[in-house]
């Protein structure tokens, strides 16, 4: 494994059932999943809906630790823990980390897609 990479790309491939090609699969609909749960997280934020910023940061978590995406998986946690107690101001504050960590996650799947 890459000691720079924010996936585990073998971890994922050995407990993914259909091994590479479904982890492959994965991760085209992660490059989806990220923007879709994001725009909720914002929405939620924008309309006091503490259920909603929870809902989207718990897919987001689930699909990150799909792809053994330790860090974009820890952000989404914070975000979803403190939307869960319904402190949005908190869950507000821990967005820039979140999106900073899709950000490296979604780049790094560009340059897997693109070799």
């Amino acid at each position: 494994m890459d000691p720079d990479s924010v996936v585990d790309w073998c971890a994922a491939a050995q407990t993914t059932p259909g091994g590479p090609e479904t982890v492959i699969e994965l991760a085209g609909l992660m490059q989806e999943l990220c923007p879709q749960m994001l725009g909720k997280i914002h929405a939620g934020l924008e309309a006091d809906d503490a259920a909603e910023v929870r809902l989207a940061a718990h897919t987001l978590k689930g699909a990150a630790r799909h792809l053994v995406a330790a860090e974009l998986a820890a952000a989404a946690e914070v975000v979803e823990s403190r939307a869960a107690a319904g402190d949005l101001r908190t869950a507000q504050e821990a967005v820039p980390a979140l999106e900073s960590a899709i950000g490296r996650v979604t780049a790094e799947i560009e340059r897997l897609q693109g070799s």
